[in-house]
């Protein structure tokens, strides 16, 4: 039977009676071909049973032999049942939505003639379905004479299901399927959430009904989620538990089913992880707790710590993330999946924040004592992305030394000036006499203004400027103000013939590790222990996000310099089931460095350019990627 005939029947079963129009909606097809469609499925139905349409109104199925129509409806389940799978992949998503469905045991033999394939590869295909499943803290419990099952908690094996489902189908593509029992859930939820004020997007909102929906189909086999009394009794002092208890009441209506106070537990702890994926620009109620904060906190010091990037007065992304962190932590809790349409986007336009978010993430993995997935990473990446545009927009304000040898009367009349010219752009201005800069604290200058030369390196960058400040002075001095891109003699400097290794061969990214390592911490007079932060971050969070492209670093700056060890392989190596060739070791000063935010801002534009990373990989020399490197900016 023709898939569109199967689905016209399968809708009218459900609703009984539709009218032209809806039901040619829902089959995405003209009211002409649901015509022939309907001729079709009658010619099927064989006369135990027919659709008929009413005139003027609506079309209607009815059974005149009830055991030949059920009957009926169980082959053609079966036969859909029994597709069978053709490829590896799909062998193995069979399986897992098969295992996880059941409670009992299946032995490999059973399984072997049910796919049509040999128990060697059986085996193999076993295999990949527990790496899959792993991630969901479930097992393949094996036994002789009784064969395999799923073991682990109800929760993650719901969790898997809804994962499966996504997966295969998308939640927009579930419900333009026409399934009305899934359609009936989404207009409970929609309706109760509407009424209390609970805001969610439309993808959380069919994550939601997903997860309601396979709920019922788990208790339809008499599986419910256990919580511990004092799991329940945190959820229900939640504030989204009495709207879960409306859904849970209109579902109970609906589908003539009983939930218990677990499975309404259930559903608060999804009304509660969804609500960080409210839509862009909407307030929403979360109380923000000291938990939350002190999290916040800790995501922001290891930024300050890896980067250099300083967000520790930058109130408005701290609040973002903690708006975000407390749902985040409930769907971490119970390792609750959500799905980010925008994560390759994310990689891609905005890599310098999805780095950033990766290692703030770590703060959240050993917290929470699990792995944060990519599509977590990438929500918390654009909280990091708009912190960094705000940044270009919003001139942050400078700390001034101006160092004058002419006494105190003109260093003032400098200091007015420059307060004149640059007012909005300045925080402080502090008064030196040249004869006294070595007893300057820099922690918190960032530029030096000197009406004489300064002949002695100092950590932050220096302008020479007039007495009196002239028109010259002032535009040439408009870039200090205003953060623009590295020059590229400035850019080459984080970069040199030594410490760029080409067509290395190696087999496993720790071995790159290792010889970048080494090779740094020799040339660079790196601390002994400055390979064990690079490895202490790479368990942290991975440092692959596609494009060929790796970029490892130490948990804490420790360089006497900033500097990047770039390695590239002749084959790529697996980095954490990401393909990786082109490897960038990043090595960060531990004192302030002024150029590292606009250098991160220009390294990222040759990170996520495809053409520059190929041609790194073809030409493999330092000359022509330095070249490669300038024209991308």
């Amino acid at each position: 039977m023709r898939k569109e005939i199967t689905k016209l029947i399968e809708l009218l079963v459900a609703q009984n009676r539709m009218a032209p129009e809806e039901l040619a909606s829902a089959l995405g097809i003209s009211s002409r071909t649901m015509r022939s469609y309907v001729n079709q499925a009658n010619e099927e139905l064989q006369g135990f049973a027919s659709i008929i349409k009413h005139r003027g109104t609506d079309y209607e199925l009815i059974v005149d032999d009830k055991d030949r129509f059920d009957a009926f409806q169980k082959a053609r389940h079966i036969a859909a049942q029994t597709a069978k799978p053709s490829s590896p992949a799909e062998r193995v998503d069979f399986l897992i939505s098969n295992l996880l469905q059941r409670n009992d045991w299946i032995t490999l033999e059973e399984l072997s003639e049910m796919l049509f394939v040999s128990k060697s590869a059986l085996s193999t295909d076993i295999k990949l379905v527990e790496k899959e499943i792993s991630k969901f803290h479930l097992s393949i419990l094996k036994r002789p004479y009784y064969g395999i099952k799923v073991e682990g908690s109800e929760l993650n094996r719901r969790v898997c299901i809804a994962n499966q489902v996504l997966k295969k189908l998308g939640a927009q593509g579930i419900l333009e399927g026409g399934n009305f029992q899934l359609n009936r859930i989404s207009s409970v939820v929609e309706q109760v959430i509407e009424a209390d004020g609970y805001r969610i997007n439309p993808a959380a909102h069919q994550n939601l009904i997903i997860h309601i929906a396979i709920a019922l189909s788990r208790i339809a086999n008499n599986c419910y989620v256990p919580l511990t009394e004092e799991n329940l009794s945190s959820i229900k002092n939640n504030a989204g538990y009495a709207t879960a208890q409306k859904i849970a009441h209109e579902i109970e209506e609906q589908f003539q089913v009983s939930l218990p106070e677990e499975e309404v537990a259930y559903i608060a702890i999804h009304l509660a992880g969804k609500q960080s994926l409210s839509e862009a620009g909407q307030e929403d109620s979360l109380v923000i707790s000291d938990e939350a904060w002190s999290i916040v906190q800790q995501m922001i010091e290891v930024i300050w710590s890896a980067y250099r990037f300083d967000f520790r007065n930058d109130l408005e992304l701290q609040m973002n993330l903690a708006r975000h962190v407390v749902p985040l932590s409930v769907r971490l809790q119970y390792n609750m999946t959500v799905n980010n349409p925008l994560l390759k986007d994310i990689k891609t336009r905005f890599s310098l924040a999805y780095s950033m978010a990766i290692d703030a993430c770590s703060v959240l993995s050993d917290y929470f004592k699990t792995t944060v997935s990519d599509d977590e990473i990438g929500f918390v990446a654009l909280a990091f992305a708009l912190a960094l545009e705000r940044r270009k927009t919003e001139a942050p304000k400078k700390n001034i030394l101006v160092v004058c040898a002419s006494g105190a009367g003109s260093a003032r009349l400098l200091e007015w000036r420059v307060r004149d010219a640059f007012g909005p752009y300045i925080n402080t201005i502090q008064l030196c006499d040249v004869t006294k800069i070595d007893c300057v604290d820099f922690t918190g200058i960032d530029y030096v203004f000197s009406t004489v030369p300064i002949n002695k390196a100092l950590p932050v960058p220096i302008r020479q400027v007039s007495n009196f400040l002239d028109a010259s002075d002032i535009s040439s001095m408009q870039s200090v103000f205003h953060d623009e891109k590295l020059s590229a003699d400035e850019l080459s400097d984080f970069f040199s013939s030594d410490l760029f290794f080409s067509h290395l061969d190696f087999a496993t990214k720790e071995e790159v590790i290792d010889y970048l390592c080494e090779q740094a911490t020799q040339k660079l007079s790196l601390p002994k222990e400055f390979k064990a932060s690079v490895y202490e971050r790479e368990n942290a969070a991975q440092t692959s996000f596609g494009n060929n492209v790796a970029m490892p670093h130490p948990m804490n700056a420790m360089s006497s310099k900033s500097a990047v060890v770039v390695g590239v392989l002749d084959k790529s190596v697996d980095w954490n089931a990401n393909a990786v060739q082109a490897v960038f070791l990043v090595c960060i000063a531990k004192d302030k460095d002024w150029r590292l935010q606009s250098f991160f801002r220009t390294f990222s534009h040759f990170l996520i350019s495809d053409q520059a990373i190929q041609e790194l990989i073809q030409n493999q020399t330092f000359e022509e990627f330095l070249s490669s490197l300038k024209n991308t900016q």
